[in-house]
């Protein structure tokens, strides 16, 4: 992965930021196996949903 430390100082990020964005587009594209940016949004949604639906129910 030598490369990878001068593409991600171009684009101004560590190379292990760079490393965590390809192996999600891998996830994300269904060349690996991995909860997809989709839905990692849909769970944060759900769980934010909860959140609100639990403080509600304490009143």
């Amino acid at each position: 992965m030598g490369g990878d430390e001068g593409v991600a100082g171009r684009l101004g990020m560590s190379a292990k930021t760079l490393r965590k964005w390809v192996c999600q587009a891998e996830v994300d594209t269904g060349e690996v196996a991995g909860v997809s940016s989709q839905e990692k949004q849909h769970l944060h949604e759900l769980r934010r949903k909860n959140r609100e639906l639990e403080l509600l129910s304490k009143y």
